[in-house]
């Protein structure tokens, strides 16, 4: 429901966006992630690591390392954090 909320009224900034990374992480639900993720260009480094941090609670390391190479590519440096 705060996804949709935040999405009718266009107020998706990096804190949102990162809430509910987390969030979506927690339950599991990663797809729902990547969809958010997909709609949101303002990632900094704070969206990146949590990103990584849902990925590797789910086990899904490949894939945490897939997105720490696009972080790199796009110019995002991992901090002691990632």
């Amino acid at each position: 429901q705060v996804h949709a909320y935040s999405l009718r009224k266009g107020e998706l900034n990096s804190f949102i966006i990162n809430t509910l990374v987390a969030m979506y992480g927690k339950l599991g639900k990663l797809a729902s992630s990547k969809i958010l993720l997909g709609t949101f260009e303002g990632r900094d480094l704070v969206t990146w690591n949590t990103v990584l941090s849902s990925l590797c609670q789910n086990e899904q390391f490949l894939e945490a390392l897939e997105y720490l190479r696009e972080m790199m590519l796009k110019g995002v440096e991992p901090d002691g954090f990632t």
